[in-house]
């Protein structure tokens, strides 16, 4: 099974509809593109702008703070 299609199911699972979307890629528009298609909205896009070989230096509680802090009341979660 696809990744993509995982993902998805985790996110119908919990319920959420709305998303604060969290990414180290310099544009997150090919993932909000396939969530729009399938029924999802990104209320709030935050595109780190890494390259690939600097995605592993965002610790754990820097994805925390960055959650804390971009997270919306109209978002029904964090991706």
């Amino acid at each position: 099974m696809a990744t993509s299609r995982l993902v998805l199911e985790a996110l119908q699972a919990m319920g959420l509809k709305k998303l604060v979307l969290l990414s180290p890629y310099k544009s997150n528009q090919a993932v909000i593109d396939y969530l729009d298609a399938t029924g999802f909205t990104v209320v709030h896009d935050v595109a780190l702008g890494l390259k690939s070989q600097e995605f592993a230096n965002v610790t754990p509680s820097e994805w925390a703070e960055l959650a804390r802090q971009h997270d919306r009341p109209d978002a029904d979660g964090i991706f």
